[in-house]
This record gives C-alpha cells, structure tokens and sequence, in this order.
C-alpha cells in the first residue's frame, strides 16, 4: 500500500516530517473514537432493534437510562444509534471518520458517494460531507452560507433580538438598513406600534386606578326601626349684645345727675 504523502502547511513551523507524524497520530485517535462510536451505536440497535414504522417503543426511555449508566448524554447515544443504522458495517468507510459518515447519513446513495471525495481532494472533510448533503457546514465560506448561518440564528427566538441588536448597533450596518425603503417600513410601523401599545396601556392603567377611589358614604335617613332621624341643629352660644335704652344715660360734664 502506497503511503500519503502528506506536505506540512506550515513549513516555518513544522516540517513534512514533522506534520506528517502529528497527522497520523491524530488520524489513529479518530480511528479508535469512531470505532468506539460505531460500537456503542451498534450495542444499542442489539438491545432494541429499529422497527421501520418510524415510531419510538420505548426506545427513548431505554436509552435515557443506559445513556445515565455508562455517563454519555442521551441524545449522542441516540445519535450513535442512527448512524449505525444507516450505516451497517459492511457499508462503512474505512479511514472515515463517523462525524463524516453522520454527516451524510440521509442521503439515499450515501454508500457509493462515500468511496468518492470531492474532486480536487484525496480525503473527506466533516465541512464538504455537509455540503454534499445540502446542510449548513460549520465554517461558512461563501456568502449564502454565511447569510444562511444568520437566518438559522434568527429562526430561534431567544436568539433573534440579540442578534439583531448586536448587527445594528454597528453604524454602517443599520445606515444600509434603513437606507432601503422597505426595511425603513417595517421599523416605522413597529415603532408606532409600540406607542401605540404604550398609550394603551397608560390608560387602562389610569382607568383601574380611578375605579379604586373609594365613593363617599352615604348617612341614613332613618333609624333602625324606621323612625326618621331628625337633622342636628348645631347652635351657637347666645352673644350678649347691648342697645341704646341698656345703656346708662350720660351727662354733660360738670352735671349732676338727676336723682328721682
């Protein structure tokens, strides 16, 4: 078997010799975890095998289990699990990795496209399986799969207002926003919209206040046994106040008064 050459990209850094070496320990440490993948995949399809009625029996509650018993998440088992079935052994791609064979797991003719990489490369990368199966790679490179990154980020909604915050808040980025029409709209209309939600809920918060204001308690007019009640009088204390005829007479001065 002829051995691949492999030529360091990095030759200030490392040589051929050097690289090469790195690359075929890594390689082997792939190796052993796929192989280790597959295992465990397969070790769960031998305890519940897949009925191809697409329904769960049970299988998910088995797995969960297992999964807190061995100490590995439950949904990777899972995933273990389908990619073994995807792939039977005898269908498995020696020297592939299985992040590769998972990623090309749903396509129909995944066993003959696996034998042959891309054109212009000797090996599979988990990047190009991803593309070749029509999914999101996990470095984006052209502009569609960078736009297409975002829209995926904007789908989940705990994440779309901070990753709109986080776009606008750079200046040239919101001014080729509102520079085209239609975006400017669509702010415009939510903008008024939300005044429009605040006022109402200043007026209603205004009206549930004025019901709250206690009304005045009115007296009653009668007694208990039906008699009326008679209005209290508040009087006055009597104010002593003197008249001309009170007053005693007076005299010019030097008189005397007359005596009688």
């Amino acid at each position: 078997m002829v051995r691949e050459k492999v030529i360091s990209p990095f030759p200030q850094n490392f040589s051929d010799r050097q690289w090469s070496r790195f690359v075929r320990l890594g390689r082997d440490l792939v190796q052993e975890e796929s192989r280790i993948q597959f295992e465990l995949g397969d070790i769960s399809l031998k305890m519940i095998p897949t009925v191809e009625d697409h329904k769960d029996h049970g299988v998910f509650i088995v797995m969960d289990k297992y999964a807190d018993q061995i100490g590995i998440n439950v949904h990777t088992l899972i995933n273990y699990r389908y990619v073994s079935h995807a792939w039977p052994a005898k269908h498995r791609a020696p020297g592939v990795s299985h992040s590769i064979h998972m990623a090309l797991a749903a396509l129909e003719d995944r066993f003959e496209i696996i034998q042959h990489p891309p054109e212009g490369m000797d090996r599979w990368t988990e990047d190009t399986a991803l593309r070749r199966a029509g999914r999101l790679p996990q470095r984006a490179l052209t502009k569609e799969e960078k736009l297409e990154r975002i829209r995926t980020l904007a789908r989940e909604s705990e994440h779309a207002t901070g990753a709109v915050e986080e776009i606008i808040r750079r200046p040239d980025v919101a001014h080729k926003i509102m520079s085209d029409p239609a975006n400017a709209r669509i702010l415009y209309r939510a903008h008024h919209e939300q005044r429009q939600e605040a006022a109402a809920a200043r007026f209603a918060a205004a009206h549930e206040r004025s019901d709250e204001v206690e009304e005045p308690v009115e007296e009653p007019d009668e007694r208990e046994d039906g008699r009326p009640l008679k209005p209290t009088t508040t009087h006055a204390p009597p104010t002593a106040t003197l008249t001309a005829a009170a007053l005693p007479p007076r005299h010019p001065p030097g008189s005397r008064p007359c005596l009688s």
